[in-house]
């Protein structure tokens, strides 16, 4: 659920995080360009697929595994990456599934698909788009140039069986492209909530109306430890992906 800018604010910090082990650090900063493909690359948008195609959950019903088992039990070959690269690329890949399980367990669900302030699930629904807002830009300020630049020297040669290579790079482009000063954030969510990018910009800008609507329900208290713990969550499950494809490449 997370935004892709979220998605590499995290990669970011497990880049520089000394508790990640010295060899995966030194893998990712080796494969940076799949690196960084990788931990957004479930978001892109394969032509006639739902969300469940890319992320292996529905929000529909309980999730019975963490997503990411369920994708290696679906395509069993992605627990034997053909190389280094695209180990690294699979291993962020599950990050991205790590964080949006957290997110969807303990934020999405609890606060805002089952609690009950507000006068129905559908203004939930559009105050959780403020959020997405909020933390988009907070994100998106902490991302290079160079690291867009980055991220588009990756060329996926069959990295997965179920999004296509052109897909991929479509999305690397797309994503890629808004960083660091041309997001298209509100464009792609006002279409969402039947709102006019101008009229999200003023919500968002407004310090009284994000408290009324959002914080006064959702607190920023619980949105920090929330984050908090999903980062600890997607690095135990990154690092589960990782000891266990150890010696396969």
């Amino acid at each position: 659920m997370p935004t892709p800018f979220t998605h590499l604010e995290i990669a970011n910090r497990l880049l520089c995080d000394p508790l990640i082990p010295d060899e995966l650090r030194t893998a990712f900063r080796t494969y940076e360009p799949a690196y960084l493909l990788g931990i957004i690359c479930a978001d892109a948008k394969v032509p006639r697929k739902d969300r469940e195609w890319t992320h292996f959950y529905a929000y529909t019903r309980p999730m019975e595994e963490h997503p990411w088992r369920t994708m290696m039990d679906t395509y069993p070959l992605l627990m034997h990456p053909r190389g280094p690269e695209h180990r690294v690329f699979v291993a962020a890949y599950v990050a991205h599934l790590a964080m949006d399980e957290y997110w969807s367990r303990h934020m999405l669900k609890p606060h805002f698909g089952e609690s009950e302030w507000g006068n129905s699930i559908h203004w939930r629904f559009f105050v959780l788009n403020l959020l997405m807002i909020h933390l988009d830009e907070r994100d998106l300020r902490t991302l290079a140039r160079e690291q867009a630049q980055i991220m588009k020297q990756c060329q996926p040669v069959n990295w997965l069986p179920f999004i296509p290579d052109d897909v991929l790079v479509g999305w690397r482009d797309f994503v890629g492209d808004q960083i660091p000063d041309a997001s298209r954030t509100l464009e792609v969510l006002s279409q969402r909530v039947d709102k006019t990018p101008e009229e999200l910009r003023l919500l968002v800008d407004s310090p009284k109306k994000m408290q009324s609507y959002l914080w006064d329900n959702v607190p920023q208290s619980v949105l920090a430890h929330i984050e908090k713990e999903m980062y600890v969550f997607t690095c135990e499950q990154l690092l589960v992906y990782w000891g266990e494809t150890e010696g396969v490449v």
